[in-house]
């Protein structure tokens, strides 16, 4: 079986986005089996996974979290985060705090 190399761009733009809010922009590079029956299901996949992403910074009191843990955080607006925590900066002073960055899905607490 033959394959060929083609590059192609296709993109997916959010109906809702506002001015004010920066574009994000996501590439995948050297993918491999994309052809035209199967592209706009992997274009839409792409779209769900990197749409349902969020970034939550937090400040919690440490009780023996690590990057990398699992957990679900509440958030101003009234949702949470639940993702896995990417980094953080701790403080030790009477107690031992952390600034954590968590990346993951969130939901709403109201329907």
């Amino acid at each position: 079986m033959t394959y060929y190399d083609t590059q192609t761009m296709h993109t997916m733009d959010n109906p809702n986005i506002t001015p004010s809010i920066l574009p994000k922009i996501i590439e995948i590079k050297n993918a491999t089996l994309v052809n035209p029956s199967n592209v706009e299901a992997i274009l839409q996949n792409a779209y769900d996974y990197y749409a349902k992403r969020s970034t939550h910074n937090i400040k919690l009191i440490m009780d023996e979290e690590r990057p990398g843990d699992f957990l679900t955080t509440p958030t101003v607006w009234g949702t949470t985060v639940s993702g896995n925590i990417e980094s953080m900066r701790i403080t030790m002073s009477g107690i031992m705090a952390a600034d954590c960055e968590v990346v993951g899905s969130e939901i709403s607490d109201n329907p």
